[in-house]
């Protein structure tokens, strides 16, 4: 099953606005998966998890504040 979640084109701006809405929503996913009952395995898995984003999320920036356009985004959610 295929959920088509976006697939359009935005200024950049709006690009950019989406993506780190996206990221900051799966930051958060993984944050509040760490809690009492969590493993020190868990807590490191999760920790691991949320600075990968945290720099995937930086470089994003970076690379697309020097385009000018507009820019076609297209998410699509896999599920098997």
């Amino acid at each position: 099953m295929n959920i088509e979640l976006i697939k359009e084109e935005f200024n950049t701006r709006d690009a950019i606005e989406i993506i780190v809405q996206m990221v900051h929503l799966k930051i958060r996913h993984r944050e509040n998966k760490i809690n009492s009952n969590s493993t020190d395995e868990e807590i490191k898995s999760s920790e691991v998890k949320i600075i990968r984003l945290h720099k995937e999320l930086f470089e994003f920036q970076k690379s697309i504040n020097s385009k000018k356009g507009k820019l076609k985004i297209e998410t699509i959610i896999k599920i098997d």
